[in-house]
């Protein structure tokens, strides 16, 4: 008995493009966002001057800078494969414009 899952990939270079300068563009604005949680960080450890608030910033920096340069770094690879992929997927999507190209002529 065979099954179909009646499902289409679809593959489109705009798209790879778009969404690669997307992710890129989201590496950034995260990039952005860890600068300025350090500067938070900065400006509110000098009112934590305790052992406690030592404590805190320190854990702060671990977590949420951490999570957020990790994240940058995991988006910026994301936005490189799908840039190889395009550059993989690209004589596919030349001989289909062909194809068209000779169809419609």
């Amino acid at each position: 008995m065979s099954m179909s899952l009646g499902r289409r990939i679809l593959l489109d270079n705009i798209e790879f493009n778009r969404t690669s300068d997307d992710l890129r563009q989201i590496v950034v604005d995260m990039n952005n966002l860890r600068d300025d949680v350090n500067a938070m960080l900065t400006a509110l450890a000098s009112g934590f001057d305790t052992p406690a608030g030592r404590q805190f910033d320190a854990f702060s920096r671990r977590t949420l800078l951490a999570s957020l340069t990790n994240q940058a770094i995991l988006l910026g690879h994301i936005a490189n494969n799908l840039d190889e992929a395009k550059g993989q997927y690209q004589a596919v999507f030349d001989a289909y414009d062909s194809l068209n190209e000779s169809i419609n002529t």
